[in-house]
């Protein structure tokens, strides 16, 4: 995936690093291979031949590519920029009015907290500029998109007046609270497909598969509850009802949901959004990650557990 060098996906190095490495992950293998007790082994030294000739074909390819390609971007696969460095490098260097402003709002705001006054003093500029020319970017759409801050006052005035109700239309940005929907429905996929997969193993007499499923969930519900009971200040009514949460597997569910309504619940050392990261954080150490490890273990070994017949 060669556009994976770019700056706020894995970056010009590490894809570098990263390709180089799985060259070298055959010559891993045959090195495992050639010293474990596997009886009847193919020719090792075929092998390595073989593997020798096609990392070196590689290696011919990705001169040839560089031979062809612009030597202007040769550095993007090995520079060191990160997303926000790369998003205010592009405004800075950029001379379209389009290019900055997309460079602008269409990345998280966090990419340009610290241009913030030079991005509102150059709109302020060039505002006048762009409503009496009107460009082909310059829509209401991204007009809605941009913050009270970053238009000039008389302009933000004339927006609002001719506006229904006197208050301009805006994007909302994507928060928390909108993405409920979102995470728990991933939850709910992950809860039943691991109840599915313990099904799936015991009905092919994978016992110790579906067993080591069921530990996986016993000891996350089991480090929930120790963190409820820690955190959590309840009577023993409260107590109980938030220990019976966790035990049915509704704790992702209720914590998604306090923290969309801003419910706290009372009597936290923590809000609901710090308690729902722990109980997440928990849940992806002892449940969601090792249980995928799993899952796609038995599927390699069991290729008829995936299949429809």
């Amino acid at each position: 995936m060669i556009h994976a060098r770019g700056p706020k996906l894995a970056g010009g190095a590490l894809f570098s690093f990263q390709t180089i490495v799985s060259q070298c992950y055959p010559f891993v293998s045959l090195h495992f291979y050639r010293t474990s007790d596997i009886e009847n082994k193919a020719d090792v030294d075929l092998l390595n031949t073989v593997f020798i000739i096609l990392a070196s074909s590689w290696f011919l390819c990705v001169i040839a590519f560089l031979r062809v390609t612009n030597r202007d971007f040769w550095h993007t696969y090995w520079s060191t920029a990160t997303g926000w460095q790369f998003t205010i490098d592009s405004f800075n260097k950029s001379d379209h009015p389009e290019t900055k402003m997309l460079t602008i709002f269409d990345n998280h705001h966090s990419f340009t907290t610290s241009i913030k006054d030079k991005v509102i003093t150059y709109m302020h500029d060039k505002w006048a500029e762009w409503e009496r020319t009107q460009p082909a970017w310059f829509t209401p759409k991204f007009i809605a998109s941009v913050g009270d801050e970053f238009i000039p006052g008389r302009a933000l005035q004339q927006l609002n007046e001719a506006a229904a109700g006197g208050v301009r239309e805006k994007l909302q940005p994507t928060t928390i609270s909108s993405m409920k929907e979102v995470v728990i429905t991933l939850t709910t996929v992950d809860t039943m497909t691991d109840l599915y997969m313990i099904y799936l193993y015991k009905m092919n007499g994978l016992h110790g598969n579906s067993n080591a499923m069921i530990a996986m969930i016993t000891i996350n519900v089991a480090l929930q509850i120790i963190l409820v009971n820690g955190i959590k200040k309840m009577n023993v009514k409260k107590r109980l009802i938030e220990n019976l949460i966790t035990i049915l597997l509704l704790r992702p569910f209720v914590d998604a949901w306090r923290v969309h309504t801003k419910n706290d619940d009372g009597g936290k050392d923590v809000d609901a959004m710090q308690f729902m990261l722990l109980t997440k954080a928990i849940e992806l150490a002892t449940e969601s990650i090792p249980g995928c490890v799993l899952q796609c273990y038995v599927l390699l070994l069991n290729p008829s557990l995936g299949s429809s017949r």
